[in-house]
């Protein structure tokens, strides 16, 4: 366990000295500057994750998906919002990828 535990801890260690880890904090401490954007950055998450953890076929998702982009297309357009959002997603992926990475190579079901 502690060879896990030593790894563990230098995989975080190159984590942090990622680019979008770097480019996520960077956005996140600029979008707290200005609590009701970021609260409305929060309901917009939120719609998003609701709706891709819903049961809808494939034809009503992308209805609702073009909806809430509607919706959502001024606010997103704001560039604090949208470097933000695109930092978030960057930093997701790549924790993902690593998931995936670990996933692909261990005989887990």
């Amino acid at each position: 366990m502690r060879e896990i535990d030593e790894a563990l801890d230098g995989l975080i260690d190159a984590l942090l000295e990622t680019e979008e880890y770097s480019d996520y904090q960077k956005a996140k401490s600029e979008l707290y500057r200005y609590p009701d954007l970021k609260d409305q950055v929060d309901e917009f998450r939120e719609r998003n994750f609701e709706l891709q953890q819903s049961d809808l076929d494939q034809d009503r998702l992308m209805e609702e998906i073009e909806k809430i982009e509607k919706e959502y297309e001024d606010f997103r357009a704001n560039p604090i919002v949208n470097r933000f959002l695109a930092s978030e997603l960057a930093f997701v992926r790549l924790m993902q990828g690593i998931y995936e990475s670990i996933m692909e190579n261990i005989d887990f079901e």
